[in-house]
């Protein structure tokens, strides 16, 4: 993983974005007996809870998570990571607005019952809302990882494999040659 330059990521963290990473930094101490880890410029945690969360350059991953390898970018803790990574770039891009715009509408969309009954009942994945899907966007961006949810939302590449991708009309016309 390509760093963020330090010299950016952390001044406008603790200016722009202050408000979330007092909040963050409340909950990190909070969790002082957990295993912490560092991912990119971010400081995290497997806290307490079933459900993963970032507040400003804090990340919060479920505590069933812990078992996974961070590094192997195929691990499901590794693909959350990435997604939340994503989030602290929201909350350099928002500054003051990331609670409003990401944090409060992730929280509803994430916990309200309507919308978990609502997502389960019609299969729409969570990443579809705005707030997880550009968290996924710029967590891929910065890591050159895939974020977890990343596939729900995104085409996947056709594989160039023999000729199982070609179309018929294509097969045809190589027969007939």
């Amino acid at each position: 993983m390509k760093d963020f330059p330090a010299y950016v990521y952390y001044p406008l963290q603790w200016t722009w974005g202050i408000i979330q990473n007092v909040v963050g930094l409340v909950i990190y101490v909070a969790n002082s007996g957990r295993t912490r880890f560092r991912y990119g410029r971010s400081f995290g945690t497997f806290w307490k809870r079933y459900d993963s969360m970032s507040m400003g350059m804090f990340i919060f991953l479920a505590q069933n998570l812990e078992v996974c390898d961070l590094e192997d970018e195929n691990s499901v803790g590794s693909q959350v990571a990435v997604h939340e990574y994503g989030h602290t770039f929201q909350s350099l891009a928002l500054g003051p607005f990331y609670l409003p715009v990401i944090s409060m509408v992730s929280g509803i969309w994430c916990m309200i019952p309507f919308f978990v009954k609502m997502r389960e009942k019609k299969g729409i994945s969570y990443y579809i809302l705005y707030t997880e899907r550009w968290a996924n966007h710029l967590g891929r961006r910065v890591t050159k990882r895939i974020p977890h949810g990343y596939w729900e939302t995104h085409k996947r590449p056709a594989k160039k494999t023999d000729g199982e991708n070609i179309p018929e009309r294509l097969k045809k016309s190589n027969k007939e040659q």
